[in-house]
């Protein structure tokens, strides 16, 4: 990258959405984030930022700590309500499992073409004050 110029790779579709239509829901600072239609998961995004789907993780085997296991983890997941709903869950890893309240949140995915995509957020909206929520 040079200097003054953009990074466009930031704001350039990522592979996951190259793949899979990309539908934007808003955070309400809760543990889940409904995801009407969504069956299949491909990619995160908060804002312009690509959110990493998997971390790798280091445990000990052993009390002593020579031997060690490296194991993949999930930081999202796609999980269904009582009733069927598919909702987004976020890994306590990631930001303490929580979907940041008044994010945009664009999710990547194959989608049910019977349930219409929700109204995209508005771009600016402001934040409560602390204490007032």
């Amino acid at each position: 990258m040079s200097i003054g110029f953009p990074n466009i790779r930031s704001i350039a579709p990522g592979p996951a959405e190259m793949l899979g239509e990309t539908r934007v829901f808003e955070g309400d600072g809760s543990i889940m984030l409904p995801v009407p239609g969504l069956k299949e998961l491909l990619g995160v995004r908060l804002g312009q930022r690509p959110m990493p789907m998997k971390e790798q993780r280091t445990w000990p085997l052993d009390p002593s700590h020579e031997q060690k296991v490296t194991v993949p983890l999930d930081l999202f997941l796609l999980d269904h309500l009582p009733d069927g709903s598919p909702v987004l869950l976020r890994n306590l890893c990631s930001n303490d499992s929580i979907f940041q309240s008044f994010e945009p949140f664009y999710i990547t995915g194959v989608w049910d073409d019977a349930v219409e995509a929700p109204a995209v957020p508005a771009p600016v909206r402001e934040k409560p004050k602390k204490g007032t929520r």
